[in-house]
């Protein structure tokens, strides 16, 4: 049987230079404390990741 499996990227949220990498490479967020060079690389910035989370949580399937 021929099964389709969907893809599925992780989310991730960094405060840092060291973190750009994963934060491109998953189109992720950055935290708002972070500096301005690391946060024009993310989607969207966080005052914490439990918020990011909660926005997460709020896309649909």
């Amino acid at each position: 049987m021929n099964q389709i499996k969907e893809k599925c990227l992780p989310s991730v949220i960094g405060d840092s230079f060291n973190d750009v990498g994963m934060i491109c490479r998953f189109r992720g967020y950055a935290m708002t404390a972070a500096s301005e060079e690391v946060k024009k690389y993310a989607a969207n910035s966080f005052d914490s990741v439990a918020d990011c989370i909660d926005c997460l949580r709020s896309f649909p399937d």
